[in-house]
């Protein structure tokens, strides 16, 4: 493509690169996707812009990227993830935007390669003097261990308040990817669900928890109550029997992961 790139977003490389690249279209202008053919790997390349940490007020807005991040992975076949984002993400923060992107980042089986280089910040604020980490470079652990550089760079006649984050990559030590026969398990993909499937899981799950019979226990209010360990087990048993059931329905009625 040519031209300005859309939500501030481009991925740019040299004619003279000798890569294939293969994009990945995509539903949200927050992202940008390819497949690059190294030598050895088959490497996802993303680039995003996630919401601003607001707190609370922008999590539906985050969740919708990062189901569609997780659909990008779960529909396309790739050996290495490399994550180049402004991700408004500082690690440590008691937010409900920051712990959101730290348990998507796990769920990936991603790290940020500030756990593996020295950064002192990446943005700094309108005050001029408040600084945070939110850029990040992620990426899965044996992808980790070919990246030889990795750092902000802070530049006087940089007009940003962000400052540009560079990694060097040593793609021709990646070595081959071992095949294995083992597929990855299918889950509910609930980033694919329509009304209509929300609204049939919804109602077969009320369905089968009322058949599940309630046990008295959770009626019983006595502090000193004689039968504490049996009341445990026995509730302990309804939760799980209501998981159990939850997960069931889910499978029956939400659309699954690609194989």
């Amino acid at each position: 493509d040519s031209g300005r790139p859309i939500a501030g977003l481009a991925q740019l490389s040299t004619k003279s690169l000798n890569i294939k690249k293969t994009r990945v279209k995509n539903a949200s202008p927050r992202i940008q996707a390819q497949i690059l053919q190294l030598p050895n790997s088959k490497l996802l390349f993303l680039n995003s812009y996630l919401p601003t940490d607001n707190g609370d007020n922008n999590i539906d807005q985050l969740n919708e990227v990062l189901r569609e991040i997780e659909s990008i992975t779960d529909d396309n076949e790739f050996d290495d993830i490399l994550w180049g984002a402004d991700m408004n993400w500082h690690r440590g923060r008691n937010t409900q935007h920051s712990i959101t992107v730290d348990r998507f980042i796990k769920k990936l089986g991603l790290m940020s390669m500030w756990e593996k280089f020295s950064c002192d910040f990446t943005h700094i604020h309108t005050d001029n003097k408040s600084v945070s980490t939110i850029d990040h470079w992620m990426c899965n652990e044996r992808l980790s261990n070919h990246i030889i550089e990795c750092m902000p760079i802070h530049s006087g006649d940089n007009l940003s308040r962000h400052s540009p984050i560079m990694l060097n990559l040593r793609v021709n030590d990646i070595p081959k990817s071992t095949p294995t026969n083992t597929a990855p398990p299918r889950r509910p993909a609930w980033y694919k669900a329509g009304q209509r499937e929300i609204d049939q899981f919804t109602q077969s799950l009320h369905n089968r928890i009322l058949d599940i019979p309630r046990p008295d226990c959770l009626d019983c209010n006595n502090v000193h109550c004689p039968n504490v360990e049996n009341h445990s087990n026995d509730r302990d048993n309804y939760v799980l029997d209501l998981l159990s059931n939850a997960i069931k329905v889910s499978h029956l009625t939400i659309p699954m992961t690609c194989l």
